[in-house]
């Protein structure tokens, strides 16, 4: 993290990660191993990130990109903006844009446990979700609030579907979107603390044909 000027820090980072896992066996009553359902495995997921952070006055922008590369589920390019802004002492506002990736499990990837019990699809795609919010915040002393509206753009999720044959598998969702509101409060004094939360969903109180 190194700071360019006294409004202005840039970050910059490198990550490895390295994933395994052992057989995944069957045994029966007398611990003799009868079949296994998913062979010991090994991924390593590299990322390396940069992000700079402006503070200028009552305002702050964070601008920052992520470039993520799974032996497994492949590559892909990730970003990150928001701009806070405060009103005073107590209330600010923020605008947030990000995206996430998930790569997926070897379970989800490699499993088999017949007969069509669940089978894993190397083929599939990792999850990918992008997120909007715009937040209000109050905070003073006793009380503190917040109000969260938000929109997220889902890319394939990964659920478990019955193909063709009949087979369970794991398999990639087509594209959806959310929406909702989240209200958070929170008081305190002395040692009594109170919190409640509200949220809606736009599309929460409704069946979606061919959502999963």
């Amino acid at each position: 993290n190194s700071p360019v000027s006294d409004s202005i820090n840039w970050l910059n980072g490198f990550e490895i990660e390295q994933r395994q896992t052992g057989d995944y066996q069957n045994v029966d009553d007398s611990g003799q191993v009868i079949s296994t359902s998913m062979e010991a495995n090994e991924t390593q997921e590299v990322a390396t990130y940069t992000q700079v952070d402006i503070s200028q006055g009552s305002s702050r922008w964070v601008i920052g990109g992520r470039y993520v590369d799974n032996e497994l589920a492949g590559e892909d390019w990730l970003m990150r903006m928001s701009y806070v802004y405060t009103l005073d002492r107590n209330q600010s506002v923020k605008v947030l844009y990000s995206e996430g990736f998930n790569a997926p499990t070897f379970v989800q990837q490699f499993i088999e446990i017949p007969p069509n019990v669940v089978k894993g699809n190397e083929d599939i795609r990792a999850e990918k979700v992008k997120t909007w919010e715009m937040v209000f915040t109050l905070q003073s002393r006793h009380h503190f609030f917040v109000a969260n509206i938000y929109r997220l753009w889902a890319e394939d999720f990964i659920f478990r579907d019955e193909n063709e044959i009949g087979i369970i598998e794991f398999a990639n969702t087509q594209d959806f979107t959310r929406e909702g509101l989240d209200l958070d409060y929170r008081f305190r004094q002395n040692t009594l603390e109170v919190f409640a939360n509200l949220s809606w969903a736009q599309q929460g109180n409704s069946t979606i044909e061919a959502d999963n």
